[in-house]
């Protein structure tokens, strides 16, 4: 990733942009590879990065919504630069959203599978707990396996 400079912070660059655009797309890249791997640890250390870039991205944006004219002092191919960055830009947008969604449901099917499994314990210890109110069965029935006094 090529580093974004910080001197043109108060106008349009075009090489800055592309900078910017690129480095973004190779992290979304990166990020997306991370989250297909259940990485998701790895994918907060890279949240600085991506912000300060948001930001250069934004701050070129803003410079082209305000001066529309810009586009006019753009070559015929600068232009069908802008337009292979923004389309790979928007390919890996789409993947990494795609790769945060399937994380997303696969932490919350883990997480809905740990509260099941808590509830079902529960419900098992308050078995062992109301044997006494369990006339129909023995006790031994209600028993747990192991004595609390008992060395395993």
């Amino acid at each position: 990733m090529e580093e974004v400079d910080t001197k043109f912070a108060g106008e349009f660059n075009f090489h800055e942009f592309t900078v910017a655009i690129s480095s973004m797309t190779e992290l979304l890249d990166q990020e997306a590879e991370m989250l297909a791997s259940m990485q998701i640890r790895k994918v907060s250390d890279m949240q600085e990065k991506k912000t300060e870039l948001t930001k250069r991205l934004e701050a070129q944006q803003n410079h082209l919504n305000r001066n529309p004219s810009i586009f006019k002092g753009l070559s015929n191919t600068q232009v069908d630069q802008l337009r292979q960055y923004s389309s790979r830009f928007n390919d890996s947008m789409h993947a990494y959203s795609d790769e945060l969604f399937k994380a997303s449901k696969v932490n919350e099917t883990v997480v809905s599978m740990i509260i099941d499994t808590i509830k079902e314990q529960v419900r098992a210890n308050n078995t062992y707990r109301n044997f006494n109110a369990k006339e129909s069965r023995s006790r031994a029935e209600y028993m747990p396996a192991i004595k609390f006094n008992e060395q395993i």
